[in-house]
């Protein structure tokens, strides 16, 4: 017998706590306008920076130099200033929206994750089976003077996923890298030289954190044969 509409226990209520959902169009055009304004130094203090001469030869010159310079950092922060609480809002719309959206999404890689290793486990199998067979009955059609065929996986086609096979390769260990760095250093062949070099990168992160742990440009040069070194 069907519940009467009374007899239904409602369910809890969802609770969304949605981001402030409007903006006053009054404060925005007066955080623009103050924004206006102070992008009107900044032409003047462009002349100024470049009034100051490429090599500067006294302390007056780098002293006017560095008041330019702090100038144009206090107005950097003008944006944030004048505007931070718009920016503000746009972020806190934009994390609504992503928490909610990465929610439906995770669910979906989620499905994905459970079929595509099955599908992939059917390619595997399938592709080889194939080829055997294409094999088998070319070799029967050729005895009988019948031309050669292509026999197809039975791989059909999966709107929107690709049946494709990705190959990868990767060294486990240093001991492993070492072996290709033994060989490229030691080859007199030209080309097997250069097909290996091509595999053979530099850390510039690492290259970089050194030269700051160095704090001397010559005499990183020294210790890396083949570096460019300098300061700024």
């Amino acid at each position: 017998m069907a519940k009467a509409e009374t007899d239904i226990v409602p369910q809890a209520e969802v609770v969304i706590h949605l981001p402030e959902t409007s903006i006053s169009p009054k404060d925005l055009m007066e955080s623009i306008k103050l924004l206006d304004m102070d992008s009107r130094v900044l032409p003047g203090l462009k002349a100024r920076a470049l009034s100051i001469p490429n090599v500067i030869d006294n302390a007056e010159t780098y002293a006017e130099a560095g008041a330019i310079l702090t100038e144009e950092r206090l107005l950097k922060e003008s944006p944030t200033n004048r505007l931070g609480w718009f920016d503000t809002f746009l972020q806190r719309a934009r994390g609504f929206y992503n928490e909610h959206a990465q929610k439906f999404t995770n669910q979906c890689t989620e499905i994905e994750s459970i079929l595509k290793p099955k599908l992939k486990t059917w390619e595997f199998q399938e592709r080889p089976a194939a080829k055997a067979d294409e094999q088998k009955t070319n070799k029967a059609r050729a005895k009988e003077g019948l031309p050669p065929i292509v026999v197809a996986p039975a791989i059909s086609k999966i709107p929107g996923y690709r049946a494709s096979i990705t190959y990868k390769a990767t060294f486990d260990s240093p001991e492993d890298f070492d072996k290709l760095l033994k060989v490229w250093k030691n080859t007199k062949n030209k080309t097997e030289w250069a097909y290996l070099r091509q595999f053979i990168t530099f850390n510039e992160k690492k290259l970089n954190g050194e030269a700051r742990d160095v704090k001397n440009p010559k005499d990183l040069m020294k210790r890396i044969p083949g570096s460019r070194a300098w300061s700024e």
